[in-house]
């Protein structure tokens, strides 16, 4: 009796934890949603997405400033809504859309204001899904899911100059062309181009040092990345305080 107790336990908890897996199951892993990343977009393919389910996806915005989510919608069955979360200021969650398989298929638009690297787009069905979506962070990405796609990452390089850059592609895509020369900006304020990484330098106001001392002289030593001085500065002492008016080294008498 107590054997086939235990056998009874064993199958309730077993059954318990599966139940518990299957309510924690990561997006993406289940079969009714699969996602295929490229760059830039995501095919997302619907074969009966369960009713009132919730899914989640992380995709990366390439090379990409502030812009807008473009999509393509081909639905065979059911409804659902799109919302979004950037990465950006705001970091909100924004409606993108609701679509329906009743609407006239494929359904292309644009919607949105987004910024940062990483999108989080959420997908809650209204009623069982089946069909295609596609999600784009430019056009020329949506274009490409409608021909041969492949999984590609860009090559690139920067050409700079003193107060700009410009990038450069290296690879085969012949729909991409040079951009335009941009200016440098420095928003993290460390003296380098945030996007190119060349050195432009701290602003004035930003400058901090220490001083290099010894009996008869000193020199400053920039700490804020600008170049230093190599050449040493005797120590003065005009107000016969025997200290240095420079860097306030005790001098005793020399001047």
């Amino acid at each position: 009796m107590k054997k086939l107790f235990d056998c009874i336990l064993t199958v309730i908890l077993t059954l318990a934890l599966l139940n518990s897996c299957n309510s924690h199951k990561k997006p993406g892993y289940d079969p009714s949603l699969q996602c295929e990343r490229y760059e830039n977009c995501a095919v997302f393919t619907f074969d009966d997405f369960a009713d009132r389910s919730t899914a989640s996806f992380e995709l990366e915005r390439v090379l990409q400033g502030e812009g807008k989510i473009y999509y393509q919608v081909n639905l065979e069955q059911g409804a659902l809504s799109i919302k979004y979360t950037d990465d950006g200021i705001s970091n909100a969650t924004q409606p993108l859309s609701d679509f329906t398989a009743d609407d006239e298929m494929p359904v292309n638009g644009s919607g949105g204001y987004i910024e940062g690297d990483i999108i989080t787009v959420t997908f809650e069905s209204l009623s069982p899904v089946c069909g295609e979506i596609i999600i784009a962070f430019t056009e020329d990405a949506l274009r490409a899911t409608n021909n041969d796609i492949q999984l590609h990452r860009h090559t690139y390089f920067y050409e700079t100059l003193e107060d700009v850059h410009r990038l450069i592609y290296t690879c085969d895509c012949d729909w991409l062309e040079t951009k335009k020369f941009e200016q440098h900006y420095d928003d993290d304020r460390d003296g380098n181009c945030d996007e190119c990484r060349y050195y432009i330098g701290i602003q004035h106001e930003d400058h901090y040092w220490e001083y290099d001392v010894n009996e008869f002289s000193h020199r400053q030593i920039f700490g804020c990345g600008c170049e230093s001085p190599e050449e040493y500065e005797f120590h003065e002492n005009h107000d016969g305080d025997d200290l240095c008016d420079a860097c306030g080294y005790q001098i005793n008498g020399h001047k």
